[in-house]
C-alpha cells in the first residue's frame, strides 16, 4: 500500500469511529430495549406456560385423588368398620359389602389404566374427572345410604341391583373415553353425551333409594343382574346428531335425543307414582302404588332398558305391568275412588300387551280363544297408534315409547284427579 492509499484508509477510519462516536449509545440502547423485549416476550410465554402446565397439574392431580384405589377403597372399608361397630352388620350386610369393596377396587384399576393410557388436555381431564366423580358417587355414597336403611341386611339381592346403573354408567363411560381420539368435535360428543347419562344415573339411582327405603312388603328379589343397555343407544344417537348436539344444553337434549326421552319418560313415571302416594296421604287415604320389593326392582330396571326386540320390550312392560297393575292391586285402589274402570286403559294396556302377546304364545289355545286374543292385541295396538306388530327395531323403539306416553299421560290426570278432589 502507498502513502496516498494509507492516508486515504486512515480518513475513512476516522469517519467511520466518528459516525460511530456519535451513533453508537443510540445504537446500544436500541439493542438493549430488543433484548429486553424479546426477553420480556420470552419470560411472558414462558410464565403463561407455566400457569397452563400447573392447572393442568391440578387437574390432574384432583383425578389421581378421585382415583386413587387405596383411598376409596379404604373409605368403603372404614365405613363397613364402623357399621361393624354399630351392630349395624349381620352376614349378609358383611358380604354385601364385601363384594362393594372389592367391586370398587376391580373399578379403579380399569379407571386407572385409562388414564396412563392417554395424554389429556386440561379440559378432557376436567371433564373425565366428572365421569369419575359420578362412578364414585354412584358406589359409595349410594352404598352408605342402603346401609342406613338396612336396605342391604333386609334385601342384599335388591340392594345389589339398586348399584347396577353406577356399574353400568362406569363402564359405558371409560368405553367412550376409550373411543377418543383427540377430535374437538368429537370430545363436545363425547362431552354431552356423558352430561346426559349422568343426569339420567343420577336422578334414577336417587329415585330408587327413595322407593328401596319405603318397602313396605315382599321378599328379596332372586334375580341379581340388571339388563342395561341404553347408553350405548343414545350415545350412537347423539353422535348422529352432533351438529345439534354441539348447540344443545343438557336440557334440550332430553327432548331431542329420542332414547333420552325414553329416559326421561320412565323416570317421570317413577315420580309421579310418588307425588300420587303423596297426593292421596294428603286427603288421609292410603297410598294408590304399594312400595314392595317387586316394584322396587321394577321402578330401577325400567329406565335403563331401550326396547329393539320382543324380548325387551317385554322387559319393559313387565315393569310397568308390576309397577301400575301389580302396585296399585290390581288397579282397586284406582278404581272407583279416583277414575272408573274405562278411565284405566293405560292399565289395561299393558296387562293386554303382556298377557295377550309378550309373555303368552296368543297362537296357543282353541281357536276361537287365538281369534279373541289377536282381536286383543290389534285394539291394543291401534290404541297406541300402530297397526300391526312391529318388525323393526326402531318400531320396537316407537311403541316402547308410544307406552311410556300414554303412561305418563294418564299417572299426570290421575295426579291432578287426586289432587283436585
Amino acid at each position: 500500500m502507498n502513502v496516498d492509499q494509507l492516508l486515504s484508509a486512515q480518513r475513512e477510519a476516522s469517519k467511520l469511529a466518528d459516525i460511530a462516536r456519535i451513533i453508537g449509545p443510540e445504537l446500544r440502547e436500541q439493542m438493549q430495549g430488543l433484548a429486553t423485549l424479546r426477553e420480556q416476550e420470552w419470560l411472558q410465554e414462558a410464565v403463561r406456560q407455566q400457569r397452563e402446565l400447573a392447572q393442568m397439574l391440578r387437574e390432574r392431580t384432583q383425578l389421581r385423588e378421585i382415583i386413587d384405589g387405596a383411598r376409596i377403597a379404604s373409605q368403603t372399608q372404614r365405613m363397613v368398620e364402623e357399621l361393624k361397630a354399630a351392630s349395624l352388620l349381620g352376614q349378609h350386610l358383611s358380604a354385601f359389602h364385601a363384594d362393594i369393596v372389592d367391586r370398587i377396587r376391580r373399578e379403579v384399576e380399569m379407571w386407572s389404566h385409562l388414564y396412563r393410557g392417554f395424554s389429556f388436555e386440561a379440559s378432557e381431564i376436567a371433564r373425565l374427572s366428572a365421569s369419575v366423580q359420578t362412578w364414585h358417587e354412584s358406589f359409595t355414597a349410594v352404598a352408605a345410604r342402603l346401609s342406613v336403611l338396612d336396605i342391604p341386611n333386609l334385601y342384599p339381592n335388591l340392594s345389589s341391583l339398586l348399584l347396577e346403573p353406577g356399574y353400568a354408567y362406569g363402564a359405558f363411560a371409560r368405553g367412550v373415553w376409550e373411543e377418543f381420539d383427540g377430535d374437538g368435535v368429537r370430545e363436545a360428543v363425547i362431552s354431552a353425551s356423558l352430561s346426559l347419562t349422568e343426569r339420567h344415573v343420577s336422578v334414577g339411582m336417587e329415585s330408587a333409594i327413595e322407593v328401596a327405603g319405603g318397602i313396605a312388603e315382599g321378599e328379596d328379589t332372586t334375580d341379581t343382574k340388571l339388563i342395561v343397555n341404553i347408553f350405548e343407544r343414545q350415545h350412537g344417537e347423539i353422535i348422529t346428531a352432533s351438529g345439534l348436539v354441539i348447540s344443545s344444553s343438557v336440557d334440550d337434549l332430553l327432548n331431542a335425543v329420542p332414547t333420552a326421552r325414553l329416559i326421561r319418560r320412565s323416570l317421570d313415571i317413577a315420580d309421579l307414582a310418588m307425588t300420587i302416594n303423596e297426593a292421596a296421604q294428603v286427603r288421609g287415604d292410603d297410598e294408590v302404588f304399594r312400595l314392595t320389593t317387586r316394584y322396587a326392582q321394577a321402578q330401577n330396571q325400567l329406565p335403563w332398558v331401550a326396547a329393539r326386540n320382543r324380548t325387551e320390550l317385554g322387559l319393559v312392560v313387565d315393569c310397568l305391568y308390576f309397577m301400575l297393575y301389580e302396585g296399585t292391586g290390581e288397579a282397586s285402589r284406582l278404581t272407583p275412588r279416583y277414575v272408573t274402570q274405562d278411565e284405566c286403559g293405560s292399565i289395561w294396556t299393558v296387562k293386554h300387551l303382556r298377557s295377550k302377546w309378550l309373555r303368552h304364545d296368543p297362537n296357543r289355545g282353541e281357536p276361537g280363544k287365538q281369534r279373541a286374543s289377536w282381536r286383543t292385541i290389534g285394539t291394543t295396538l291401534s290404541r297406541l297408534g300402530l297397526n300391526r306388530i312391529p318388525a323393526t327395531p326402531d318400531e320396537y323403539l316407537h311403541l316402547q315409547e308410544a307406552v311410556l306416553r300414554d303412561v305418563e299421560d294418564f299417572l299426570r290426570r290421575l295426579h291432578d284427579r287426586i289432587s283436585e278432589s
